[in-house]
């Protein structure tokens, strides 16, 4: 699933425009979010990777976005072990799942998805 919209609705009270606006922040911020991640990743500082997965993860958890988390939770805990290899193999489907929120997120119709329970 995408999107918990259960999960989404308890965050935001069931409010689709503070829904709206916190995805808003999320895409505002998610090419630097990314390129840190990159960057991170390239200089091989696992530290570094952790950090900036653990962040775009906290930022997508905002969002229920359950499935990326699942992900970036794995790729987050590889950096936490110092696995660089491992840490960057999750690196392409990280970027599929994103791109694939992202899509998701422009196509939905969040105020039909609030009131549908």
């Amino acid at each position: 699933m995408i999107i918990n919209w259960e999960k989404a609705r308890n965050i935001t009270g069931d409010d689709p425009e503070l829904y709206k606006d916190l995805w808003m922040m999320i895409l505002e911020s998610l090419d630097e979010k990314m390129q840190s991640i990159h960057t991170s990743l390239a200089s091989g500082d696992w530290k570094e990777s952790e950090f900036s997965v653990h962040k775009l993860k906290g930022a997508l958890r905002n969002v229920a976005a359950e499935d990326a988390c699942a992900l970036l939770q794995q790729m987050e805990d590889a950096a936490r072990s110092g696995d660089m290899g491992k840490t960057n193999s999750y690196l392409p489907k990280v970027i599929e799942m994103v791109n694939d929120v992202v899509s998701f997120f422009e196509t939905a119709n969040i105020k039909k998805e609030f009131s549908s329970n």
